[in-house]
């Protein structure tokens, strides 16, 4: 009885924490997806089956994120991943429409005087409050949750 307790708890903790939704078409499963960055590196005419958005809690690596982005796209029948966007972004402050690019706008730029507070927080939390987990807290600051948001295209390959 211990044995399966810890087999279920081990898959719930192994990819539980990260998520992937996908829009799009699906087709038969594929075994072998090739992750891109940049289009013009496709070395064959595609088509897109859908968008992608994989997130996790900042403690998962992006490599850990990409892997579960691939297994979906294998599921999907996607012949490949092609990466849109990746980023750290606050817990919570993210809609659905910016991280696909289907917003009007993403933001401002590295010089608007907001993007400047939240890096000075974003720099504040890693700094000032790493391993202060479990002791009292010595001033008012609020310490943000950060998560990890890659965004991708499937891909299949023209025959």
């Amino acid at each position: 009885m211990k044995l399966i307790l810890l087999v279920i708890l081990a898959a719930f903790f192994a990819g539980g924490c990260i998520s992937v939704d996908y829009v799009g078409k699906s087709y038969p499963a594929t075994s072998t997806v090739k992750i891109f960055t940049d289009k013009s590196k496709i070395p064959f005419k595609y088509m897109v089956m859908g968008k992608a958005r994989a997130s996790a809690n900042y403690s998962y690596s992006e490599e850990e994120i990409k892997n579960k982005l691939m297994l979906k796209a294998e599921a999907e029948g996607a012949d490949g991943v092609l990466i849109l966007t990746y980023g750290i972004v606050p817990d919570g402050d993210c809609r659905e429409d910016q991280l696909l690019d289907t917003a009007p706008s993403m933001g401002g730029t590295a010089d608007d005087d907001d993007s400047r507070d939240n890096m000075k927080n974003m720099e504040q939390n890693f700094n000032y409050r790493y391993g202060q987990i479990g002791r009292k807290q010595q001033d008012s600051m609020d310490v943000q949750t950060y998560k990890r948001v890659i965004t991708a295209l499937f891909i299949k390959y023209k025959e």
